[in-house]
């Protein structure tokens, strides 16, 4: 399996446009299995969550979720 990550610092929620441009990317890599985690500092828009929910092979890690841990 391969990993494939991205980080977002900044003050609005991530979007699905960041989470599908990653997994896009991702694509480029012939890795039959693929895993995607996004890291955000503000969180995620629902429309992100939804599309993480679709793809299924990806984790959405906020800033709270790291200091809460």
């Amino acid at each position: 399996m391969r990993l494939f990550c991205e980080c977002k610092w900044r003050n609005a929620p991530t979007n699905e446009g960041v989470l599908d441009s990653l997994n896009e990317l991702s694509k480029q890599f012939r890795y039959t299995a693929r895993h995607l985690m996004l890291f955000s500092k503000s969180g995620f828009t629902d429309g992100c969550r939804q599309l993480a929910s679709r793809i299924g092979n990806v984790e959405l890690v906020s800033f709270e979720d790291i200091m809460t841990a």
